[in-house]
């Protein structure tokens, strides 16, 4: 039989293992290239016995493998040390270790995705049919049967000859397997059918991108509820089990960790930080030390360095990003070099630390009472690298010698010593900067626009009125409920009104 342009191949069937492994040998002594074997199952030695050269493919698998990994610690690497550093416990901004599994995952996943179309293209697929599955007893090639094809694509292929050497190897049937005069493409119902499922694929992502992208009034639907619906009572939830309603417990007055039962019993001011009479402890009730400073360093490294940063002017990383996105009614941390914190007992500052002040929580569940002292004792060494010209640098607030003349008016003095020992300072700066709050300077006199949509003037009596009850008048673009007055009497509040009003200029 001569070339047909019709033919695809002729196919030769096998009953055993023995019989496909020597009919490939065969083949492959008579120098043939474009043929193929077909078995039920894995035949070993096959590979071999067809003469099957490795192909390129590993290596694609190889080079996907080796971007995917790389783009995936460079990833890792921008996110996390250089675009947006946040400290964790204390662990470095960057560390292989803590990456491996993204860089994992990543490497297997290009690896697959270009194993599985690199198959696909090297071997001319996809092809919407293959002649040889038009022939009736080629559906036994996933049972019983072993078939050999060889096509008429070949070089070396000649009917006869081909036959003749099939026969040879001991074939229990030959057929010739012709080639349907159709196009390999596929049929336009099919097409139209992957176009539609297709567009339908893209109906999650616009999902997705609505629900990124807008207020939800109702809960998101939970197809899988995980761990997020136990049956189980939370903080803060009802419950019919006790006789107050609540499913979570009053703590009993009068107990304490029982680790620290000593320490409170012997010496309440390590756990308070104030003394018997009430007053705050004016020294670390421990010995401070170098492995106690170190330890403090620590601490403070991993508790506060991310508001208030390394050193302690309020530049943590927190706060940068906050400053970078300008999150609204964000809060910037205290400059802890400021006079009036340097000034604190140190009894103050570990209350501070235990028990939070303003919007900074407070950590005493999160840091043991001795780690806090430690970190009390590491502030004072952290604010004490600062004394040297630390007013110019950090924005420290001068001293009433220093800023007051001498022929002020006693009441004027007062308020201005007031400003500082009140903690007024800590929002409101003199010189005009916005800290938390408005700057006392310029403030006497001025029209202030209020969230209501109304204005006053900050006369004397506005002062009053915003001394003795904070949130009566809120100015428009400040935060309600941050400020916290302090004990003060009215001839304080009438000493710090008369410095506010000395102010306009």
């Amino acid at each position: 039989m001569s070339n047909n342009t019709k033919q695809f191949a002729v196919l030769a069937e096998y009953e055993t293992v023995d019989e496909i492994l020597s009919a490939a040998v065969k083949v492959r002594d008579a120098g043939y290239a474009k043929w193929d074997c077909y078995t039920p199952m894995p035949v070993h030695g096959l590979d071999d016995a067809m003469g099957v050269e490795q192909t390129r493919l590993p290596w694609f698998t190889l080079c996907a493998g080796i971007t995917g990994g790389s783009l995936g610690v460079l990833m890792q690497w921008w996110m996390n040390a250089v675009d947006y550093p946040f400290i964790t416990s204390g662990k470095p901004d960057w560390s292989l270790p803590a990456n491996i599994p993204i860089v994992f995952e990543l490497t297997i996943l290009f690896s697959a995705l270009t194993t599985f179309f690199a198959m696909w293209i090297m071997n001319n697929l996809p092809r919407w049919y293959s002649p040889l599955s038009r022939v009736k007893r080629f559906a036994r090639a996933t049972d019983d049967r072993f078939f050999l094809a060889i096509e008429t694509a070949d070089p070396l292929f000649d009917a006869s000859a081909t036959e003749s050497l099939l026969r040879e190897t001991g074939a229990h049937a030959i057929e010739s397997v012709e080639d349907p005069d159709e196009s390999p493409t596929p049929p336009i119902w099919l097409k139209h059918s992957l176009l539609i499922a297709g567009t339908g694929l893209l109906i999650p992502l616009m999902i997705i991108a609505y629900a990124r992208f807008n207020t939800q009034e109702a809960p998101r639907v939970h197809l899988v509820p995980d761990m997020d619906f136990q049956e189980k009572y939370k903080a803060q939830n009802p419950s019919p089990l006790f006789e107050d309603g609540r499913a979570a417990r009053a703590q009993l007055a009068g107990t304490f960790a029982f680790e620290d039962d000593h320490l409170i019993l012997e010496d309440p001011g390590y756990y308070t930080g104030k003394d018997e009479g009430g007053d705050y402890l004016a020294e670390v009730p421990i010995e401070v030390t170098r492995e106690f400073l170190e330890r403090g360093r620590q601490r403070y490294a991993i508790n506060c360095a991310v508001c208030h940063g390394y050193d302690g002017v309020g530049d943590g990383t927190v706060n940068q990003r906050a400053q970078s996105l300008q999150t609204a009614g964000w809060i910037p941390p205290s400059n802890l070099h400021q006079a009036y914190i340097a000034a604190q007992p140190k009894g103050q500052l570990f209350e501070s630390i235990t028990m939070g002040i303003r919007n900074m929580p407070g950590y005493k569940s999160a840091i043991t009472t001795e780690d806090r002292w430690a970190i009390v004792a590491y502030l004072e060494a952290l604010q004490g690298t600062q004394e040297a010209g630390a007013r110019q640098l950090w924005g420290a607030a001068p001293s009433v010698e220093e800023v007051s003349p001498s022929d002020e008016d006693p009441l004027v003095a007062k308020g201005r010593e007031l400003h500082t020992t009140k903690t007024c300072i800590a929002c409101h700066s003199l010189d005009g900067t916005t800290l938390v709050s408005g700057s006392f300077l310029g403030l006497a006199g001025s029209e202030r626009k209020l969230t209501d949509g109304t204005a006053v003037v900050a006369d004397e009596a506005y002062l009053h009125e915003s001394i003795m009850d904070p949130n009566a008048k809120i100015v428009e673009g400040y935060v309600p409920g941050l400020m916290v007055i302090p004990p003060i009497s009215d001839d304080e509040r009438e000493a710090l009104v008369a410095f506010i009003l000395s102010l306009k200029q």
